[in-house]
C-alpha cells in the first residue's frame, strides 16, 4: 500500500505500479487510486510505504483529520469522515476483483452546486458524457412467483447525466428479455417502473442520495447500463462512489465483465435528448 501528495494535492493511492503518473492517464492507473480533488497547491509532499489494510486506514484517518482541519480554517468543509469507509469498500473491491481501471477520487463538498462542465473538470473526464448516475426502480406489479435472475422487483439504472431515464423503455427491455429467456412468459401486466423513494433506495443500496453506486449494494439487484454510456468514447464512465462526496472511474469492459455485476446493456433514455449544451446546475 503506498500514499502520496504531491504539490498539496494528496494522494491516497492504495495500489500503483512504478512509473504510473496519475494525472491525465487514465489506461495506466491500478487497482483503484484514490484521491482527494480541490485543494490549494501547497509545496509539500509525502510518501510512505504501508504494511497493510489496517496500516492503510489509520493513515487516511490521520491525513483526513488534517485536511479537514485546513479546510475548516479556510471556510472550505470537505465531509471527510463519511467518505472513509465508501472509499476503503471501493479499495477491496477493486483488489478482490482485479479492477485496474477502478480510480476513487474524494471532491469537495460543494461539488454539486457546480455545473456539468465545471464537474467534468473537476474529475479530469474527456466529456461531460462521461458523467453518470445510478438510480433504483421498482416494478410495482412485480409477480413473486415468478421471480428468477431475469424477473427481479429492483434494478440499479445507470445513465448519462446528458440523458433522461424513459421508465416505457424499461419496462419493454425487461419484458422483452423475461419473454425470451423464461418458459413461463410474461404479459404487459406484469412489468411496471417507478422510482422508488429516497427512503427504500437508501435501504435497499446502503448509500444516501447522490452516493448511490452499483459497487457493494446492500441489496443484489441486476444493473441495466444504458446503451448510450457503452457507445462512449473512450470506454470508460463516471458515478457515485458509496459516498456524497465520492466519484468512482471505471472502464466499461471490467464494469461488464469483472465486476461481478449482472449488468444488461439496453436503450432507457430519451431518444433525441442531449443537456450536455445546458450550462446550469442539474437536478441528482
Amino acid at each position: 500500500f503506498f500514499f502520496q501528495a504531491e504539490d498539496g494535492i494528496r494522494d491516497f493511492c492504495l495500489s500503483r505500479g512504478l512509473g504510473d503518473v496519475y494525472k491525465r492517464q487514465y489506461q495506466r492507473r491500478v487497482h483503484g487510486e484514490i484521491i482527494l480533488r480541490g485543494y490549494k497547491r501547497r509545496n509539500r509532499s509525502y510518501s510512505r510505504q504501508m504494511e497493510g489494510p489496517k496500516e492503510a486506514v489509520q493513515k487516511i484517518e490521520e491525513i483526513a483529520k488534517k485536511t479537514e482541519e485546513q479546510h475548516k480554517k479556510t471556510g472550505q468543509v470537505l465531509r471527510v469522515w463519511e467518505n472513509l469507509l465508501p472509499m476503503y469498500r471501493l479499495k477491496v473491491f477493486a483488489i478482490e476483483k482485479k479492477l485496474r481501471s477502478l480510480h476513487v477520487v474524494l471532491v469537495q463538498s460543494d461539488y454539486y452546486q457546480k455545473t456539468l462542465r465545471e464537474r467534468m473538470e473537476i474529475l479530469e473526464a474527456p466529456s461531460v458524457q462521461h458523467l453518470c448516475k445510478s438510480i433504483v426502480m421498482e416494478n410495482t406489479a412485480f409477480q413473486e412467483d415468478h421471480a428468477d435472475e431475469n424477473y427481479q422487483r429492483y434494478y440499479c439504472i445507470v445513465v448519462q447525466y446528458v440523458t433522461r431515464f424513459h421508465a416505457e423503455k424499461l419496462m419493454k427491455m425487461m419484458r422483452d428479455i423475461q419473454n425470451q429467456r423464461c418458459n413461463n412468459k410474461l404479459g404487459k401486466r406484469a412489468f411496471h417502473f417507478r422510482l422508488v423513494p429516497e427512503e427504500v433506495s437508501d435501504k435497499l443500496t446502503g448509500y444516501t442520495h447522490n452516493a448511490v453506486t452499483p459497487f457493494c449494494l446492500a441489496t443484489k439487484m441486476p444493473i441495466i447500463l444504458s446503451e448510450r454510456i457503452a457507445q462512449l468514447s473512450p470506454q470508460m464512465f463516471w458515478m457515485g462512489g458509496g459516498g456524497v462526496d465520492v466519484k468512482v472511474r471505471v472502464s466499461l469492459d471490467e464494469f461488464i465483465n469483472k465486476s461481478g455485476l449482472s449488468v444488461e446493456i439496453g436503450d432507457v433514455v430519451y431518444d433525441g435528448e442531449d443537456l450536455s449544451a445546458v450550462n446550469t446546475v442539474l437536478a441528482d
